[in-house]
């Protein structure tokens, strides 16, 4: 058997003095890892599926730290254990290591953001606890109770992350009431004051913007025959209508039924859109009486020598609206201000609607591969599938061990940090399995076991759609998943709804773009 540990180290000799060779967790000595600069984390490993893998070493992204969360791609390539050091260390910095660097800031740009809305979110909590003489409980960060449940005033005020919204529960006695409402419709007659927007300059490069299709007739009358551009009362009432379809639309999702409906939906076009464009797509084209697969832009079709169909009206998503800061703003931020090239960085500062068409709406030269009906993935990209699943897991930290049947398919045990599939489980149901127990991992599910107890219902469901979702887009075969609970936990709650549907899609996404950069590479 191969000691991985002295492969590694004589790897990291060839890599440069800034890199050094670790022991892995594996007792006999089949992975290591390799320590590089600027967060640089390798895993070398000789574990693989049952059907691949049987002369190869499996090099993989295994960052630790701060910035595991929000790396969002599980890298991995393989090469055969018969290469030199030198040759190994060489595909390593020509396959891999670009691909880890470009992950790895993108990963500190997004914990920068989120540590931004961590501290916002912590604030205004703080300031509604201060105010009401409140308090939180560890397993609801965001909820701030106040008073008595007594005859006094009491209720809870929901601070979350994501929306402009905070949310009050008040009860008062019935003497307290007049007042109340008094104080309620004073509210309601102010003005809420316009967020201050500070001073940007546009991005000097931007994609061409999206263009709504033009007929024979207008394209004969040249600039003249150009649609015309909307003025920022026309723009906003676009996008008020839009953010009106899509609350109602997931007011309507909050169901198990149509939730799972949605995510098999998904599955055919899904890997890049966000939840609400997703919603936004979907409910659009079902008005219209078809199921998108493929959906791009105007432009992106006139290079596919494809365009819309005559009187085809396009399907509108809310695009984010980039701006670069300005040296003072980017300075104000301090390091965070600033890309890896030195400029300040992008920011968005809004959103806008943007016209999209699917390739149903389409004619021209023979549609791209992918387009149309899923294909299911064939034994050999089923077993691709498991291997790539099962380096993103051992990315994070895990090991993948297997065993004799039990009451489950599949667990995680974060204190021997072990994922355990069940050894006779097809290749389709073990790369499901495999995936839901990633899930759980990505999505931080398994950090803390007070809190699954408590909230299993909901973390399960979560688990559940990622794999339903992440599945389907590599091409499993989903027909053995049942329904997805969402009312017996978000009862109602269209922003907790919402809120865990992002993730959802966000860290599917993730898993999807792993899987996919896998298979690109062998």
């Amino acid at each position: 058997m191969v000691n991985v540990v002295h492969v590694a180290t004589s790897i990291a000799v060839e890599l440069g003095k800034e890199w050094r060779a670790e022991p892995g967790y594996m007792a006999d000595a089949s992975d290591a890892y390799l320590q590089g600069p600027e967060d640089i984390r390798i895993r070398i490993g000789t574990d693989h599926h049952k059907k691949s893998g049987n002369n190869r070493l499996f090099l993989s992204e295994a960052v630790t730290g701060d910035l595991r969360r929000f790396v969002r791609s599980g890298l991995m390539i393989s090469v055969s254990r018969d290469r030199t050091s030198r040759d190994v260390a060489a595909e390593l910095r020509r396959r891999l290591l670009p691909n880890v660097m470009e992950a790895l800031g993108k990963a500190r740009v997004d914990k920068a953001e989120s540590d931004a809305r961590d501290a916002e979110h912590a604030a205004m909590r703080e300031t509604m606890s201060v105010a009401l003489d409140g308090r939180t409980h560890s397993h609801d960060q965001n909820n701030v109770h106040f008073g008595s449940y007594g005859d006094g005033v009491s209720g809870s005020v929901e601070v979350r992350k994501f929306g402009g919204d905070v949310k009050f529960e008040v009860k008062v006695p019935k003497a307290l009431a007049p007042a109340m409402a008094d104080t309620v419709a004073a509210l309601s007659k102010s003005d809420v004051p316009a967020p201050v927007e500070p001073a940007a300059r546009p991005d000097t490069s931007p994609e061409p913007a999206p263009r709504e299709p033009e007929s024979p007739d207008t394209a004969a009358k040249g600039q003249k025959g150009r649609r015309k551009r909307l003025t920022p009362e026309e723009r906003q009432d676009r996008v008020d209508a839009l953010t009106g379809k899509l609350e109602a639309g997931i007011a309507e999702m909050v169901d198990g039924e149509r939730w799972t409906a949605f995510l098999r939906t998904a599955q055919g076009f899904g890997a890049s859109w966000s939840f609400n464009n997703l919603m936004l797509i979907t409910l659009q084209a079902a008005e219209r009486g078809f199921t998108p697969s493929m959906v791009k832009t105007f432009e992106a079709w006139k290079r596919l020598g494809r365009h819309p169909k005559t009187g085809e009206k396009a399907l509108y998503i809310f695009e984010p609206i980039k701006y670069r800061l300005s040296v003072e703003e980017a300075l104000e931020e301090g390091p965070g201000g600033f890309d890896s090239d030195g400029k300040p960085r992008m920011t968005i500062r809004g959103v806008r609607p943007s016209p999209r068409f699917d390739i149903s709406q389409t004619e021209g030269e023979q549609a791209p591969a992918g387009a149309g009906a899923q294909v299911l993935a064939t034994d050999e990209e089923i077993a691709g599938a498991w291997e790539a699943v099962a380096a993103q897991i051992r990315a994070t930290g895990y090991n993948v061990v297997g065993g004799p049947p039990g009451r489950v398919d599949s667990y995680t045990d974060p204190a021997s940090r072990e994922v355990w599939v069940c050894d006779t489980l097809d290749d389709t149901a073990a790369a499901l399995a495999a995936l839901h127990e990633l899930a759980h991992i990505l999505l931080n599910h398994v950090d803390d076991a007070k809190e699954y107890r408590l909230h299993r219902g909901q973390l399960e469901a979560q688990a559940q759609s990622v794999a339903l979702l992440a599945a389907g887009a590599i091409g499993l075969d989903t027909a053995s998943y049942d329904r997805i609970d969402v009312a017996s936990w978000a009862h109602g709650n269209t922003d907790l709804f919402a809120e865990a549907a992002e993730r959802v899609t966000s860290t599917a996404h993730q898993i999807i773009r792993a899987v996919q950069e896998s298979n690109s590479d062998e």
